[in-house]
């Protein structure tokens, strides 16, 4: 790794940190005045996180260190502009696509592999980079500087050190985006949400002894819109907070109702990673407790592995107390992504639940099967409780019972219903 040691902290250094890096009223002046092969937009990944850390000063002097070194990679191929608080967009002429696609992934090369030291202070930086190449000529500055921008959004999705280039379907997907954000907002005014609950059955009972609280939108102007579509819309635009205390406060309200029509049944809670990461969380969900007189005992979280491994606020001791309350926690979409049976032991957890993906080759793949037998195994012994989701058939279910498996939920079993149908349901229903 190259080491750039940019010198002692000073002053006058985070004054004005950036005087040579023209802004944005000469880039459209430059833009118009030359032969524009591509605007590349590039932003610092996570920049936010080291203004939190060290200190917006800190921040000033580094962005004018990575300034300086863009301008060095863009060298004669073109000129850099800062345009935002941690955003630059290089504008590259006389190039060839190939050119260009060369020159941005050196970009983003050179900077995995430098680290900057300022004040005694070593710190790495990324880069993500979207790019445009005009499609015809004399395009208006600030429709390329936009389609590249919206490829910078794309790439940044993607992860860290991304390089990715505009096409029409990404204009699509952001108007998209924007058109949900704003019917959501609306929704939540306009009552257009409610909760479903899918029973989950109890192989050893027999019987359906909890249910999984699954969130329906049906939007006056949009229809039925697909939580696969709309949640992680949800957890970009802030509003997954409020829609999730909707969940639960509808969730508890259900739970009383359900008391005095003398049904005893567990519900299970999708919590999102941005939920728990929000420092209101904690306190919300006791004051709804409080304010329903709820038995924990009548409440799982379901959280996935990744909200663990990022734990950056106290949430593994928080689900650790959670559970001395009786509340249980299952590990949902166990058996992808960062899965691996010692998570099982490192984690707070109840429960572990095999994603349905495992479940739909259990009968057509013999490592499926091996591996979900000694998942099923590695986890009784540890003491969890495993369900297993997305069963829809009779063999499926024999096969897992056969494994030991202790709970089920899929098709097989019922869709999500609303709440009204749940009581006949887990009164009549057996196996």
């Amino acid at each position: 790794m190259e080491f750039i040691n940019t010198g002692v902290l000073k002053k006058q250094d985070c004054i004005d940190s950036l005087p040579e890096t023209p802004g944005r009223a000469y880039l459209y002046k430059y833009i118009a005045e030359e032969a524009v092969s591509a605007v590349l937009f590039m932003g610092v990944d996570n920049f936010k996180y080291i203004n939190d850390c060290y200190g917006h000063k800190f921040g000033d002097c580094l962005l004018k260190h990575i300034s300086s070194r863009l301008e060095d990679e863009v060298g004669n191929y073109g000129k850099v502009f800062r345009v935002g608080g941690d955003e630059f967009i290089a504008v590259v002429n006389h190039c060839t696509e190939s050119e260009i696609i060369s020159k941005a992934r050196q970009v983003i090369k050179k900077f995995e592999t430098t680290a900057f030291s300022i004040g005694g202070q070593e710190v790495s930086v990324t880069i993500s980079i979207g790019a445009y190449i005009p499609e015809k000529r004399n395009e208006p500055a600030e429709d390329m500087i936009r389609k590249a921008d919206i490829a910078l959004f794309k790439a940044k999705s993607n992860g860290k050190s991304q390089l990715a280039f505009y096409d029409k379907p990404m204009d699509d997907e952001i108007k998209r985006k924007l058109l949900l954000t704003s019917e959501m907002r609306k929704s939540m005014n306009e009552k257009e949400f409610s909760v479903h609950y899918q029973p989950i059955f109890d192989i050893s009972r027999g019987k359906a002894t909890e249910a999984e609280a699954l969130l329906r939108w049906e939007s006056r102007s949009l229809g039925s819109v697909s939580p696969a579509e709309f949640v992680p819309v949800a957890e970009e635009n802030g509003l997954i907070s409020g829609i999730g205390y909707f969940v639960m406060e509808s969730v508890f309200r259900q739970l009383k109702l359900w008391e005095k029509e003398g049904m005893e049944i567990k519900v299970a809670i999708n919590i999102s990673p941005v939920q728990l990461l929000n420092r209101s969380f904690i306190s919300k969900f006791k004051e709804l407790v409080r304010k329903f007189d709820i038995d924990y005992r009548k409440i799982k979280f379901e959280i996935t592995e990744t909200q663990i491994l990022t734990d950056k606020g106290g949430i593994v001791k928080f689900l650790g107390r959670m559970l001395k309350t009786g509340l249980d926690i299952s590990l949902d979409d166990f058996g992808v992504g960062f899965s691996s049976i010692k998570n099982m032991i490192l984690f707070p957890i109840s429960e572990i639940k095999i994603d349905k993906s495992f479940t739909d080759k259990l009968l057509h793949d013999e490592k499926t099967e091996v591996i979900v037998e000694s998942i099923i195994h590695a986890a009784k012994k540890s003491g969890y409780k495993v369900t297993a989701e997305g069963v829809e058939t009779k063999r499926q279910f024999e096969k897992l019972r056969h494994m030991g498996c202790d709970k089920i939920q899929g098709y097989y079993i019922s869709k999500p219903m609303p709440p009204e149908g749940i009581v006949a349901f887990v009164r009549s229903f057996g196996l």
